[in-house]
Parts: C-alpha cells; sequence; structure tokens
C-alpha cells in the first residue's frame, strides 16, 4: 500500500519536492554566480592596491577546486533557504527574519572556515558586520523593487469607495 497524506497523493508530493529543489538549484546557480564575481572582483582588486603589495598577499591561485566546492554548498544553502519566503503563512518580516538566520548560519558553518586567516574573535566579528551589511542592501535592493512592483500592481486595481457621502 502507498503512504499517502489526508491531503496530497504520493505524486504531488514528489512534483512539489521537485519543484523545490529546481527552485532551489536555480537561486544557488544565481547565488554561486555572483559570488564568484564578488571574489573575483576582490581579488582584482587587492592584487593591484597598494595594501596587497606592502603585506606581499598572493592572490593568485586562491581560486582552488576546494574553495569552489564550499561556494557551491554555500550557494546550494542559500538557495534552500530562500524557499522560506514561498511559506506564506509565516508573515512576510518574520520570513525575511529566518531567511537571514539560515543565512548567517551558513555564513558560520561553510564561509569563515574556508578562510586562510586565523579565526579569532575580532575576525568573526569583522566578517560578521560585512555579511551583515552586505545582506542588508542586498535586502534593501530587493525591498524597494518589491514595493515599485506592488504600487504598480495596486494602481491597476479599481477601487470603489465604500463611505461615498460620508464627511
Amino acid at each position: 500500500m502507498v503512504a499517502t497524506t489526508k491531503y496530497h497523493s504520493q505524486g504531488e508530493i514528489m512534483k512539489t519536492v521537485s519543484i523545490i529543489l529546481k527552485d532551489s538549484l536555480i537561486k544557488a546557480c544565481v547565488c554561486f554566480t555572483v559570488m564568484i564575481l564578488i571574489m573575483n572582483i576582490i581579488a582584482l582588486h587587492l592584487a593591484t592596491s597598494a595594501f596587497s603589495v606592502r603585506l606581499g598577499l598572493n592572490i593568485t591561485g586562491w581560486l582552488t577546486t576546494s574553495l569552489l566546492f564550499m561556494f557551491a554548498l554555500a550557494s546550494f544553502l542559500a538557495g534552500a533557504a530562500a524557499q522560506v519566503h514561498k511559506i506564506t503563512k509565516i508573515p512576510a518580516f518574520s520570513r525575511h527574519i529566518i531567511h537571514f538566520i539560515l543565512n548567517y548560519g551558513i555564513f558560520f558553518i561553510v564561509i569563515i572556515p574556508m578562510s586562510n586567516h586565523p579565526i579569532n574573535s575580532g575576525t568573526t566579528l569583522f566578517l560578521s558586520v560585512v555579511f551583515i551589511a552586505i545582506y542588508l542592501v542586498i535586502f534593501g535592493i530587493y525591498a524597494g523593487i518589491k514595493a515599485i512592483i506592488n504600487r504598480s500592481r495596486n494602481k491597476k486595481l479599481k477601487y470603489d469607495a465604500v463611505y461615498k457621502d460620508a464627511k
């Protein structure tokens, strides 16, 4: 006998899981691409900066296979964390907080251990502040675009006043 839930058949559950997995992979690919572009821009800037020359930083060869694997893992987990936004039973603000907490956890579990620098409280605090700043910038851009879309969508709706003669 095939196990089914009260509301969904096994086929519907598998279809839902495949949709979630596909969405997670698409978001992971976008996230991975953006991460690699940002890291290449940072590496190019550091390679030509006076800061890099004085400290003798070696930027060449930093993009190893294990580092790319860690970026891919972080991207997939971030794509999966983005699925929180599809849970409509949770208020939007709570979904954003949950998304931030999940991504912050990914940051601590995957991104910070990739660093070549010794991990101490100062480094962790600095990286946390940078992560929060980047997250807030991206969230601000996202919220602004979402507000513009919602405003244009709401302008198209016809409004009928309930209290036409009330003053």
